[in-house]
């Protein structure tokens, strides 16, 4: 049984996909406009990266429904559709892995008052990344002739060096990274005395990228460990999480904040109430009195925390999730 034959059986799989990725492209790209024009979005650099999670999420999706629309077209799954497949799936780990990263460490420096990565410098970087994450994903994809036929399009550590080069500056440096400094946010916290549920939002953010994305990595690990032959199924439910990534990290960091999403309720009301097209360029939103002009949970550049901070036993309560809080009158030291 060839490869197309056996996708071509499963057919409700790109059924599947569809379900996945087309609310993923929906709400991705609703998060990237809405950030791009918003003033008050755009002008915070934790929403600022966001955007870029989002449109590289977004692009992610758009490609996964060309691909499905092809393949429930009866497109047949060859060699060239299965390399296509694997670089760009490649790129886009790659990609929001590393700035997913990026999010996490400037989050760390604002909460222990350290220098932030600016936007210009996000910008440059996230250049870099995406020149790089291309590089690698060709590289481990195409150049070095990896048998993805016989891994169902998926790169496999059983081509060694492909496997390696996707995988380590992928899937395992994310996972570390995101760990390490999601960690020493919440040591931080807890060392300063605030009492919040950050310990349940830093949980979710780490594993839903483990959930998501080690299923792919643990495949691979028995592929080269048993010559048992791994049943397309478990192939296809990889990589149904890791699409169903792109959508959590719309959900998770933009989404279930409670700012953001009133930002969003503005203009939609705006939209549809007054039956016009507004220009959400306007810095006509007034912000809830109890957000204290906080634009979004990551953000904290309103909070005097730095470890000789003489006023951290006065910070109350988070209001809402994750780590910010109410603006202090007293001034960062």
């Amino acid at each position: 049984m060839t490869l197309s034959d056996e996708f071509n059986i499963h057919y409700g799989v790109w059924i599947g996909y569809l379900c996945i990725l087309l609310p993923t492209f929906l709400i991705n790209f609703i998060v990237f406009i809405l950030i791009s024009y918003s003033p008050l979005l755009y002008r915070s650099d934790i929403s600022n990266l966001i955007k870029y999670l989002a449109l590289e999420d977004a692009l992610f999706s758009f490609l996964g429904l060309i691909q499905t629309f092809a393949y429930l077209g009866f497109v047949q799954v060859d060699n060239i559709g299965c390399q296509i497949h694997s670089i760009y799936i490649s790129f886009f780990v790659l990609c929001t892995g590393h700035t997913l990263c990026i999010i996490a460490y400037n989050t760390n420096s604002k909460v222990q008052g350290l220098p932030i990565i600016e936007k210009d410098l996000a910008f440059r970087l996230h250049l870099f990344i995406w020149f790089f994450c291309i590089i690698l994903a060709i590289l481990s994809s195409y150049i070095l002739k990896p048998d993805l036929i016989d891994n169902y399009c998926i790169i496999s550590l059983k081509d060694y060096w492909s496997g390696i080069i996707f995988f380590i500056p992928g899937i395992v440096f994310t996972s570390i990274f995101l760990t390490y400094k999601y960690t020493k946010i919440y040591l931080f916290l807890k060392k300063v005395g605030i009492n919040s549920n950050t310990s349940t939002i830093i949980f979710i953010y780490i594993i839903s990228y483990y959930v998501c994305n080690f299923p792919t990595l643990l495949i691979s690990i028995i592929k080269i460990s048993s010559e048992a032959k791994i049943a397309v199924e478990l192939y296809v439910f990889a990589s149904y999480l890791i699409r169903l990534g792109s959508l959590l990290n719309s959900i998770l960091y933009f989404w279930l904040d409670k700012d953001t999403r009133s930002i969003f309720c503005h203009y939609w009301n705006s939209f549809w109430l007054r039956n016009r097209i507004i220009d959400i360029r306007t810095d006509e939103y007034i912000m809830d009195e109890k957000t204290s002009g906080r634009v979004h949970n990551l953000d904290v550049d309103t909070i005097p925390i730095a470890y000789n901070s003489p006023t951290i036993p006065n910070i109350p309560s988070p209001s809402i999730q994750n780590f910010e809080w109410n603006t202090l009158n007293s001034p960062r030291t």
